[in-house]
């Protein structure tokens, strides 16, 4: 069997929640797909080291009292 040429083409940089992915079946057809992701299994690097960079801030805003 060849190698498969799957590939991710496009993600939305605001935040990665809406990718295009193009596939090539097992009898040569390539299919292109768009698709809303619920969850990463591993994120893109740069989406990832946004996310850390974002869970590293101090939060906006605290409400009620701390005890």
């Amino acid at each position: 069997m060849a190698r498969s040429k799957n590939q991710l083409v496009d993600y939305d940089k605001g935040n990665g929640e809406l990718l295009t992915a193009r596939l090539e079946l097992e009898n040569g057809e390539v299919v292109e797909g768009h698709y809303e992701v619920r969850v990463w299994v591993q994120p893109p690097s740069d989406v990832g080291e946004e996310a850390t960079r974002r869970m590293s801030l101090p939060p906006v805003a605290t409400y009620g009292k701390i005890k």
